[in-house]
């Protein structure tokens, strides 16, 4: 693991640009590329209307809205922008009172750190300590649950990881505390998550974890188990990497995915062995192997 600064900060104003953006079909995915190229944390895809793909895309705040706008329009001239604001995570933060702890699975429990507040205390199982904060993955979504769930069914031999979008860095840190695995790598582009997560590294006395800023990064190396909890339009632009990362017969887990994604996800990904697919509620996780 990188060297890790005992008290970590997070940026005092955390922000991001949200951006609507309408493009032709046939200019979508070289949209997308730009857009991850300039620095995209992410992309929602909308459905087709009128012959336009709308595309919702996320970037940090570093500078004034009205300046970014023109900034997004001289990368992709022919693209329209029809929805352009800004989220203060900040704001959205304090409206969470307290953090309580929640059975990820049976008797492993994620629980947070003494200083937030919170009224239950576990006293038995297993324990991952995660603080709230600008990182994806407190265990309450859906979708960390099924990627937790099979991380323990598909990775109980795996001897390495890779953890693509880490967010608070929870998948990792199973992979290290539950499972045991001791070369990870964990692929993070936002900031503000990076620093989540490097905390909760320290609060977990995380030894075997490696962030990077980007995919390409890890480029060459191939892993057991490759996990991916993003949205599916991203998955789908990031398959070739996420695929290459895979040793042979390793297992790939995605989700981020809705049941009305599904065909778009099998389709994607038709060139590896579909173990098994979970849901919950709404939301979906893929079991691959290579």
């Amino acid at each position: 693991m990188t060297s890790q600064k005992n008290s970590l900060t997070l940026n005092k104003n955390p922000s991001y640009h949200v951006i609507t953006l309408e493009v032709p079909p046939d200019q979508q995915e070289a949209t997308q590329g730009i857009l991850y190229d300039n620095g995209c944390l992410g992309l929602e895809e909308e459905s087709e209307v009128d012959q336009k793909i709308k595309l919702r895309c996320y970037f940090d705040a570093n500078e004034a809205l009205s300046e970014f706008n023109k900034t997004i329009q001289d990368w992709v001239p022919n693209a329209k922008i029809t929805g352009a604001t800004t989220i203060d995570l900040n704001a959205i933060q304090a409206m969470i009172p307290t953090f309580e702890p929640v059975e990820i699975l049976p008797d492993i429990f994620i629980i947070p750190p003494e200083d937030v507040p919170h009224h239950e205390t576990i006293t038995k199982g297993k324990t991952l300590i995660i603080r709230p904060g600008m990182g994806f993955g407190t265990g309450r979504h859906e979708t960390t649950q099924l990627v937790l769930a099979a991380m323990n069914q598909a990775g109980q031999k795996a001897q390495s990881l890779l953890d693509v979008g880490s967010g608070s860095g929870v998948l990792s840190i199973f992979g290290e505390t539950i499972l045991g695995i001791n070369e990870i790598d964990a692929v993070e582009i936002d900031e503000h998550a990076r620093e989540n997560a490097a905390e909760n590294y320290i609060l977990n006395s995380i030894k075997h974890i490696q962030q990077y800023k980007n995919i390409k990064d890890i480029l060459g190396k191939t892993y057991d188990l490759v996990v991916a909890n993003i949205i599916s339009s991203t998955l789908i632009f990031l398959k070739p990497k996420l695929i290459s990362a895979l040793k042979p017969g390793g297992t790939l887990i995605l989700s981020g995915i809705l049941d009305t994604e599904k065909k778009e996800i099998t389709d994607a990904f038709n060139e590896l062995t579909l173990k098994e697919v979970n849901q919950n509620k709404e939301w979906l996780a893929f079991i691959y192997t290579s």
